[in-house]
């Protein structure tokens, strides 16, 4: 009885951490996704800026 239930707590706290871990995981990927795209973004302004003004730097 007590194994079992100790088993129980385990499995719980195990599956609680993982789903912690892959909430984490999936913010961690949306905020580099969010800064590749901005990151982007900006190369390909500074590219037109330069398109239209060749000797601004």
């Amino acid at each position: 009885m007590l194994v079992t239930a100790l088993n129980l707590l385990l499995t719980a706290a195990a599956l609680l951490g993982f789903l912690a871990l892959r909430r984490r995981w999936k913010a961690a990927d949306r905020a580099l996704s969010e800064a590749e795209a901005t990151h982007a973004h900006l190369d390909r302004a500074h590219y037109r800026r330069r398109l239209r003004h060749p000797h601004a730097d």
